[in-house]
């Protein structure tokens, strides 16, 4: 599942036999110069194809690739070796780096890197705790780099990083609503028809949203067999249920309603963030682990990407408030308007978008007072403001989108699934950037006067809408989303009881009422993530200790 390579650093191979190194698959070439390292081969490329893209710092193929992938390459230059590592354009994968004057560690799991009297740096911290995101600029533990998104590595005595730039798409100058819509369908059929290229059937996870729809829809033309599979839970219930159900039937296909259970929770989350190293940023991860382990196709078609590049809710109300602060700022001295300003104030950066609901600055002298003393300050927001569309788009899908990619392929590396997110095309990336403001967030588009009344559910995504009424009765496509949601808070207070006990024997939180979780639960999960990590690494210590002894 993991891929590991230690380089001596003073030593000089005559093979690349003699390197140290786990994979789950690997391609010596005949003169044993060169090995490729990687869990699976990009879309449309054989192993040596693979060697000569990876060896030449050819990556045009990673905005083609439709399954994820992660690779190291290295080849031995006068006995002394040349590693460049590369992963998918999702950036599903972490690479990790350490370098010191006697090895050189690059790993894609975490313990490999992490010592045993690890800290966490003030600047990962802080984006922890705020949005449980780490962004590329940033670290959590000392002395080790990872690969931006769209980036390489290369490693030559010393380690650098290179942007992998996408190649142009020839798009047409203009195209009409409808026009458009054609090219994203074509587009995700097209990418459906590489995945379909290998697999015959396929798995859909059918929220009960318009982007799984059209996943559904569209890979019924493509694939022999599409089965749809919605998660439900124990003693609860998905408000999407019945609506997935619909879409289901409408389309004849078979619907496996899976009913998770509070334990299946506990394994899944336990199995995660083992594999993460940080703390997981989608509550709806954990149940997506879980429902993997009961899916029996192959492929598994995910609508992740959606939002960002064809519109959402929070982008569009973000944005709004950005205008409202600007057109009311110099009214601030009326108490009214300044109460309205205050609860603007959370949207004036980038930042805000992925910061995590009820997270204040009280929360950061808190964790700063108990992690590293009085002393030490947690550093603030690291993104700037901006205003601008592109650039919260770009945010998000080297944050957010990212992240959930990350857990999302563990899980389906766990189970020997490959997961599919045809909504992330080249050519869908380049399409999103010429889209307007209202065919990303409807008629009203970011007009101050028309959303004045901020009531605009139905209104984002209108393309992608447009589409999915292609395949079903418009009325089921413009309904007001229920959304996604899990009963976390009831799984926390099930399964964490004692560490939320210690937790707050620690004064990390303040008590273990389910009032007060409820309340606080970003901050009680991203801190019990933090806490369960710490006591992996002081497991993974006595475990070496005890094999240090015998």
């Amino acid at each position: 599942m993991f891929i590991k390579l230690v380089i001596d650093t003073e030593k000089c191979f005559s093979s690349v036999e003699e390197l140290t190194f786990t994979s789950p698959q690997s391609f010596i070439s005949s003169d044993k110069q060169e090995v490729l390292l990687f869990n699976r081969l990009p879309t449309g490329l054989d192993e040596e194809d693979f060697r000569i893209a990876t060896s030449s710092n050819n990556f045009d193929f990673v905005w083609s690739a439709e399954k994820d992938f992660v690779a190291f390459h290295v080849k031995l230059v006068s006995g002394k070796p040349i590693i460049t590592t590369i992963t998918d354009r999702y950036g599903s994968w972490r690479v990790y780096h350490k370098l010191d004057s006697v090895a050189y560690v690059v790993t894609t799991y975490w313990k490999d890197v992490v010592s045993n009297d690890f800290s966490f740096s003030a600047a990962g911290l802080s984006d922890l705790i705020s949005s449980r995101l780490l962004y590329d600029d940033h670290i959590v533990f000392g002395g080790v780099r990872v690969n931006p998104l769209h980036h390489f590595s290369h490693y030559n005595g010393s380690l650098s990083f290179g942007e992998i730039f996408p190649p142009s798409v020839k798009l047409p100058k203009f195209q009409s609503d409808q026009e458009t819509i054609d090219s994203i369908e074509n587009s995700i059929k097209s990418s459906l028809e590489k995945v379909k290229s290998q697999q015959g059937s396929c798995a859909v996870l059918l929220s009960g949203g318009t982007d799984s729809f059209i996943l559904a829809a569209l890979a019924q033309q493509i694939f022999d067999k599409v089965v749809a599979y919605t998660p439900t839970w124990e003693d609860d219930f998905n408000p999407e249920l019945e609506r997935a159900e619909i879409f289901a039937k409408h389309l004849g296909l078979e619907h496996r309603i899976v009913t998770l259970t509070v334990d299946e929770i506990g394994i899944a989350y336990t199995q995660l963030v083992q594999a993460m190293g940080v703390p997981i940023r989608n509550f709806s991860s954990v149940p997506l682990f879980a429902l993997l382990g009961y899916i029996g196709e192959e492929v598994v078609l995910y609508g992740e990407f959606a939002d960002t590049l064809f519109g959402s809710k929070p982008f569009k109300g973000r944005l709004l408030d950005l205008k409202y602060q600007k057109l009311l700022g110099p009214f601030g001295f009326v108490p009214k308007i300044q109460r309205v300003l205050n609860h603007l104030s959370a949207s004036e950066n980038l930042y805000s978008i992925t910061w995590l609901h009820g997270i204040s600055e009280k929360d950061f002298e808190h964790a700063a007072t108990v992690l590293f003393g009085d002393e030490e300050k947690l550093p603030g927001p690291f993104l700037q403001s901006s205003g601008t569309v592109e650039a919260w788009k770009d945010m998000n899908l080297r944050t957010s989108c990212r992240q959930h990619m990350v857990e999302i392929e563990f899980a389906a590396a766990f189970y020997d699934k490959v997961v599919a997110t045809p909504f992330y095309s080249l050519e869908l990336i380049q399409l999103s950037r010429r889209l307007t403001d209202e065919q990303l967030f409807g008629r009203k588009g970011l007009s101050v006067i028309k959303n004045f009344k901020q009531d605009y559910s139905l209104e984002v995504k209108p393309l992608l809408k447009e589409l999915a009424s292609r395949y079903i009765d418009r009325q089921h496509i413009y309904r007001s989303k229920l959304g996604f949601p899990t009963p976390h808070v009831k799984w926390i207070l099930a399964l964490f009881k004692d560490d939320l006990k210690e937790l707050e024997v620690q004064g990390v939180i303040d008590s273990i009422d389910p009032k007060y979780i409820k309340s606080r639960y970003e901050w009680v999960w991203t801190q019990l993530n933090l806490y369960h990590i710490s006591q992996i690494v002081e497991q993974a210590a006595k475990e070496d200790e005890l094999l240090v002894s015998a």
